[in-house]
């Protein structure tokens, strides 16, 4: 059989066997057939979704309500769930299970109906996701990190990933004002032991920095962070034995 340039094989089922229902791909369109094709656009190529089935499944975690946490989990939840081709009532379930926490009491009065399903995505933002929410979860989170010590130094790669993370966030539209202020740095900055401290200002000296923000210092802090873990994979290491 022959559509376009397209060709397919078919085959007849053996009698009392339901044939499989077959999607395949032309172009943009989406077509299921198991007598025939019948498409109106162009078929260039045939992508069979067989090759999909292969991939392993996505694993959606729940979401407890922490705004650190929203960007990322929504970004999976509607790969999974919103963008998948299942009724409002079948995502509406999958949202219910996959909440619990300050989350899940924030929607359970919405039932497990698909009717109320748009309103409830909109309620977890409004709580968990609009970007002055997230922002003051990141800042709150840098504000009572434990400050570093000369003796604790090999945090300071946990401190540098708390930090990108923060930096990652608010670059994102929205959310770019606490950036670039002062307030921000100077709160991280103040979590540095006193030596540190003096490579701080050492290097905004070499460079001529006036005015540092958030990106600068996360720039800075990650290359300290490499210099104490190679330190401390060296160290580390046990004494060579001599034969």
């Amino acid at each position: 059989m022959t559509l376009d340039g397209a060709h397919m094989l078919t085959s007849t089922p053996k009698q009392g066997i339901k044939p499989q229902q077959l999607k395949v791909k032309f172009q943009d369109e989406e077509v299921a057939s198991n007598e025939g094709f019948h498409a109106e656009t162009p078929a260039n190529t045939i992508i069979l979704r067989s090759s999909m089935d292969s991939l392993p499944k996505l694993k959606l975690d729940s979401f407890d309500g922490d705004p650190i946490r929203w960007s990322d989990w929504m970004s999976m939840f509607q790969s999974i769930i919103d963008d998948a081709d299942i009724s409002r009532n079948a995502k509406m379930q999958h949202l219910q299970n996959a909440v619990v926490g300050r989350a899940k009491e924030a929607i359970e009065g919405y039932g497990y109906s698909g009717e109320l399903y748009a309103d409830a995505l909109e309620k977890l933002e409004l709580r968990f996701g609009k970007p002055h929410i997230v922002v003051k979860a990141h800042l709150n989170r840098l504000r009572k990190w434990v400050k570093l010590s000369d003796d604790r130094l090999h945090e300071v790669r946990r401190f540098s990933d708390v930090i990108s993370t923060a930096v990652k966030t608010f670059k994102r539209p929205g959310y770019t004002n606490d950036l670039h202020a002062a307030n921000s740095l100077n709160m991280v900055v103040d979590k540095l032991p006193h030596s540190l401290c003096v490579k701080w200002r050492e290097y905004r000296r070499e460079i001529e920095l006036k005015h540092a923000t958030l990106l600068d210092f996360e720039k800075w802090i990650e290359v300290q962070a490499e210099v104490h873990d190679d330190f401390g994979i060296r160290t580390s290491k046990p004494p060579s034995t001599r034969s």
